[in-house]
């Protein structure tokens, strides 16, 4: 970490006042308070406020990064960055065009226009995932393993961390992914199954309803994932990714009853049970061995941590 503290770092962040986004700036503030934070996102007003009065980012522009002019006036008219985490992008039930364009378009257009403002000594990390991987009967994946994605959104987030790696060669950048897997912590999306179950808990719901429950999830607390990130931009190598995980994997029924003791509801937990959703694989556990080997950098928090401060308990 000496060279972040040795001198006052431009960083840009996209998506910035998103889930992830929100915890990595609070971390780089607290930690490096000499940086120049820039935020970046599609986000109203009174959020680039909040950020201003906390004084968490030194700048915020509201952009649509998907379109080139709009990208490219911005960028222009900011410091070239000593660092860039890319964590714009899209998730959940929405439309697959919408999906590719957040996801893999939005991400082409970012490191097309760094290029032609000329942003080449910037240091990248984009922000991947786990749904990235391809089929695997064990369930364990570590950085060797194809990516291609099993469902929509796995796809389109393989097709944008194989588009920044390729156009990274082209442009002469330098570009290193970091592919989290089911991250989780106060402020979630209920979208994600953490999420919805803790706002079933929350209010007051007499049973809680999820889908399936033998499912095998590797969850991991955004505050582990913010350090992982800032650790890959100072000290990983490039072009190459990193699993950013616990390595252990628990069974989403097994949560959902870790959550209930927790928050000492005692509500029932029933299973919705359905026909397997499309590219939805039974078991999604990474090896996190890369990241150790290399860097030093374990998680920290356990799940029940995690759990107790996204219940407040």
């Amino acid at each position: 970490m000496q060279l972040i503290d040795a001198y006052k770092p431009v960083v840009l962040v996209t998506g910035a006042t998103g889930f992830i986004g929100r915890y990595l700036c609070k971390l780089l503030r607290s930690r490096y308070p000499q940086s120049r934070i820039i935020g970046l996102g599609k986000s109203p007003s009174t959020q680039a406020s909040d950020n201003a009065k906390t004084k968490i980012l030194d700048e915020f522009h509201s952009v649509d990064l998907c379109d080139m002019h709009s990208s490219m006036e911005t960028l222009s008219v900011v410091p070239e960055p000593d660092y860039v985490f890319h964590l714009a992008g899209a998730f959940g039930n929405i439309d697959l065009v919408d999906l590719w364009r957040l996801n893999l378009g939005l991400t082409i257009n970012l490191f097309s226009c760094m290029s032609k403002v000329g942003f080449y000594k910037s240091k990248i990390i984009v922000a991947g995932s786990a749904a990235e991987y391809d089929y695997k009967k064990t369930g364990v994946y570590d950085e060797s393993d194809p990516i291609g994605g099993q469902s929509g959104y796995g796809k389109s987030k393989a097709a944008a961390s194989m588009a920044a790696l390729f156009l990274s060669a082209q442009y002469g950048l330098s570009t290193t992914i970091a592919r989290p897997f089911n991250v989780i912590g106060l402020g979630m999306s209920d979208k994600l199954v953490l999420g919805k179950l803790s706002n079933q808990i929350l209010s007051g719901c007499k049973e809680i309803r999820l889908g399936r429950l033998d499912s095998i999830r590797d969850f991991i607390d955004v505050e582990d994932v913010a350090e992982a990130f800032i650790q890959i931009a100072i000290n990983g190598s490039t072009g190459t990714a990193y699993n950013v995980c616990t390595g252990k994997g628990i069974t989403i029924g097994c949560l959902a009853e870790k959550v209930v003791d927790i928050s000492r509801s005692r509500v029932p937990i029933l299973s919705d049970v359905g026909p397997t959703p499309t590219g939805d694989s039974d078991k999604a556990v990474g090896d996190n061995s890369k990241l150790f080997n290399e860097l030093g950098w374990t998680p920290k928090i356990s799940l029940v941590d995690s759990i107790q401060k996204i219940l407040r308990v």
